[in-house]
């Protein structure tokens, strides 16, 4: 894995979204709790009321789905990411934070109408196979709506999906993470690795061929650093391994200069850390450590 050569690798290791009080309007359906979305397991999902042709195709009118939220003190952030959707060509999503609860007082972000999902180039699309607007989607990965801002010190905030053609007849999401992005002075170094994580079980038969019985399928990252400053080793242990251990799944983007390739589509999102890091002493104060992350 070679450096980032313009942007090193980010982290927002605190999903400052479990901190809100959230309301979710049109209400959900029966079953579907809107604090399903602090819930990391994902069998927890939280749909949007349905078009009322539902379950009729085409759906032209599948309402949005408006996710407001309060916190008790001023929060910083500087990401979002809405994580296993069901979003289709089309959709977008809206992101605005208010100095004051309530999603009053001044507005001091708005990222109007963003295109939520990311499209395969002309160069990664099967020919005759994808259609010409194709979605980037990647086993584990799954669809993702992401990007950075500015900081922003909000008390209220405000996430609009909208998705009327969507082909379910109805929103569907996982996970949501609003935080705040940090990096390190040091970019991952060489002797980092990504690979995949199957649990497949293969077995050598009588007549000397291989069975196979499928597993699961994920994917891990072994990110290395070397001679890190103090700046950097307090960045690393004090804000993502001693608060977050192998318990707290955070953000992980490898390569933030390349977002929409599918590079970076492979080298981020929600990770946890599967190894306990220690911290190496090298020469004089500098420092190295490995992480051995699983995504969540």
């Amino acid at each position: 894995m070679a450096d980032c050569a313009d942007i090193n690798a980010r982290y927002m290791p605190e999903n400052k979204f479990l901190d809100a009080t959230i309301t979710i309007t049109p209400a959900t359906p029966a079953g579907f709790d809107k604090e399903d979305l602090k819930d990391y397991k994902h069998s927890y999902v939280v749909q949007g009321t349905y078009d009322a042709a539902y379950p009729t195709p085409p759906y032209t009118a599948v309402p949005d789905i408006a996710i407001t939220g309060d916190w008790t003190t001023f929060k910083r952030v500087s990401g979002i990411n809405v994580k296993w959707s069901n979003l289709t060509a089309g959709a977008t999503v809206r992101l605005q934070y208010w100095n004051e609860a309530g999603q009053t007082g001044t507005l001091i972000y708005d990222s109007g109408a963003t295109e939520a999902l990311q499209y395969k180039t002309f160069e990664e699309l099967d020919w005759l196979i994808d259609n010409i607007v194709a979605i980037k989607e990647y086993g584990s990965i799954g669809r993702n709506s992401f990007w950075y801002h500015d900081v922003q010190i909000a008390l209220s905030f405000k996430i609009t999906i909208s998705n009327a053609t969507n082909e379910n007849g109805f929103i569907e999401l996982n996970d949501v993470f609003l935080g705040e992005w940090m990096t390190t002075d040091t970019n991952v170094q060489y002797g980092s690795q990504w690979g995949i994580v199957d649990t497949s079980e293969q077995k050598l038969m009588d007549d000397g061929t291989t069975s196979s019985v499928a597993g699961i399928e994920s994917d891990f990252m072994s990110l290395e650093y070397n001679s890190l400053s103090d700046d950097d080793r307090t960045v690393l242990n004090d804000k993502i391994i001693r608060p977050n251990g192998k318990h707290t799944p955070f953000w992980c983007d490898v390569y933030p200069n390349e977002i929409g390739t599918s590079k970076n589509q492979h080298h981020v999102g929600m990770f946890l850390l599967v190894n306990e890091p220690s911290l190496g002493y090298e020469t004089g104060n500098l420092t190295s450590v490995s992480f051995e992350l699983r995504r969540k």
